[in-house]
């Protein structure tokens, strides 16, 4: 995510498609935020079948995607998004747990920063226990993004001659990220083919890391044991 581009659609300027619940909806590259803005947009007014909302609040959403974060970096630069991290596109050490590497680019694009977050609150695919971890994961990521660029700006962001204002500068950019983050899933939710039914697409409590440790640990024996065998895991 720290290389930025100057388009949003698939690597090269080719378009790109937005998955929904049940199909593809192919889509011309863009070249501007407001670009992006206008195709979301047109999606609403069209939503795939499976979405349900109530059409009184099609301008509530419009402005929350042309106003959401305008001018933000960590909500609108155009970075690398891979848009289906489940647990099984992620390979780990069996004995660290490091990550290392990341499988399956089918639904990579290039999109706004928020869109990584959007669409791991969005695919069904991801186990109960798996949700708040890549969410989690993807929290952690924004914070040290707007590390980056609060130190980045300097006294744009902070005073420096104020012991502490840098760090709550950090705070602050991430709590205003996320807040929109948050609020343009609202957009992608029915942009995407989602109703108020699909539970998951609703932020999902915190972690406990002992549990997602156990998961993937028996994940890991289960891929052993299966390779073991000569099944395919």
């Amino acid at each position: 995510r720290e290389r930025r581009f100057s388009y949003y659609g698939r690597p090269g300027r080719r378009p790109y498609q937005t998955d929904t619940y049940y199909e593809k909806i192919p889509q011309d590259p863009c070249s501007t935020r407001e670009e992006w803005d206008n195709a979301r947009i047109r999606i609403l007014h069209n939503p795939p079948e499976t979405a349900y909302f109530n059409p009184s609040g099609l301008p509530a959403l419009e402005r929350v995607q042309r106003s959401t974060g305008v001018g933000l970096p960590t909500v609108e630069a155009a970075v690398l998004t891979h848009g289906d991290l489940s647990w099984r596109n992620i390979l780990f050490d069996p004995v660290t747990l490091d990550v290392t590497g990341i499988i399956d680019w089918e639904m990579g694009n290039i999109a706004p920063a928020y869109m990584e977050y959007a669409c791991a609150r969005m695919l069904g695919g991801h186990e109960p226990w798996w949700r708040p971890v890549i969410l989690e994961v993807l929290r952690r990521v924004l914070f040290r993004e707007c590390e980056r660029e609060v130190a980045a700006k300097g006294n744009a962001f902070w005073d420096t001659q104020v012991p502490g204002t840098r760090e709550q500068a950090v705070m602050d950019l991430f709590a205003t990220t996320l807040a929109a983050w948050n609020a343009l899933v609202d957009v992608e939710r029915p942009a995407q083919g989602f109703a108020e039914g699909h539970y998951w697409t609703y932020d999902p409590p915190r972690p406990d890391p002992d549990e997602v440790y156990e998961r993937l640990r028996e994940a890991e024996r289960n891929k052993e044991l299966a390779s073991a065998s000569g099944v395919e895991a």
